[in-house]
């Protein structure tokens, strides 16, 4: 039995030196990681996104189950997000133009679904969503313009 108790473990060095390894891989996971997605910035006609959704101007209708998006500012509307809030519950929609997009003065409507324009609806916002490209990988991204939210109810 006093075998079992007379074993001795890794030496303090060694142990040491494993803590700093498993502690420096860490960090440098962490500090991966967290400059991979925080450097992926979108930007539209080479300014960033936040600066692109500012030149955002536009009205939106609503019209029975259409919302017509009449596009004043200087930026294309690529499609838009339509926030519900019913019953307590948030509801978003991404819905595209008919026409695709909506271009700088032009108007073009948006066809929601009669079940989420039906019921007792607290509110309705319009979010105006862009297309940008990524710095990071060079693809193609949506950027919502959270900023030009415009209420409808």
């Amino acid at each position: 039995m006093k075998k079992l108790f007379d074993k001795r473990g890794l030496s303090p060095l060694v142990a040491t030196a494993l803590l700093v390894l498993v502690a420096a891989s860490a960090v440098f996971l962490v500090f991966y990681f967290t400059k991979s997605v925080s450097n992926d910035q979108i930007q539209k006609f080479g300014e960033s996104a936040e600066d692109a959704c500012n030149k955002i101007s536009f009205v939106p209708i609503l019209s029975g189950e259409n919302i017509l998006l009449n596009n004043q500012g200087t930026v294309p509307i690529y499609a838009i997000n339509l926030e519900i809030l019913k019953g307590g519950t948030r509801v978003v929609r991404f819905l595209r133009p008919k026409d695709g997009l909506v271009d700088v003065n032009e108007q073009d409507s948006v066809t929601a679904s009669v079940q989420d324009l039906s019921g007792n609806i607290e509110s309705m916002a319009v979010v105006p969503v862009i297309l940008g490209q990524s710095t990071v990988t060079g693809t193609t991204k949506v950027y919502p313009c959270t900023s030009q939210g415009k209420a409808l109810i």
